[in-house]
């Protein structure tokens, strides 16, 4: 009698972890991966967004990445000229793929020579011609440029 309730108590636990660790291991997530650690100017940033979530994830026309740099410790976000046209949905990354892209290096001439990332904004389960509204945002490594 006292195995059979310390299997009906361990069972149920295990059950819960393991349906937890599924859970948190295959929920997924939208990550950003430049293809070097280093670049010069004039060189182009090449990247992957891999979306591993469950969820189509669409980027915006007008401004579909910001460059930030590293000063001091605080990553500085470049301003740019609002878009003059209305910020419709061209680009999207179904669930569970990978896409490439490239950035050119001449926009990092804002700041010069240093450490910089891409701040990507995107919206979760939206599609094509929508109009563009960010659910959140995705950073790529950090980087250099000389």
């Amino acid at each position: 009698m006292k195995r059979l309730l310390i299997i009906a108590i361990i069972v149920p636990i295990l059950f819960i972890f393991a349906l937890v660790t599924f859970i948190t291991k295959y929920r997924g997530e939208v990550e950003v991966i430049t293809s070097k650690n280093s670049y010069e100017k004039g060189q182009f940033v090449a990247l992957k967004i891999i979306n591993s979530s469950l969820k189509n994830v669409c980027f915006s026309s007008c401004n579909p990445y910001f460059i930030e740099m590293e000063i001091e410790g605080v990553w500085e976000r470049a301003e740019y000229i609002h878009c003059s046209k209305e910020d419709i949905i061209e680009v999207c990354i179904p669930k569970k793929s990978i896409k490439a892209f490239e950035a050119e290096i001449d926009m990092f001439d804002l700041f010069g020579n240093g450490t910089y990332r891409l701040a990507i904004p995107y919206c979760n389960n939206c599609a094509k011609e929508e109009l563009f509204s960010e659910d959140s945002w995705i950073y790529s490594n950090s980087f250099e440029i000389k």
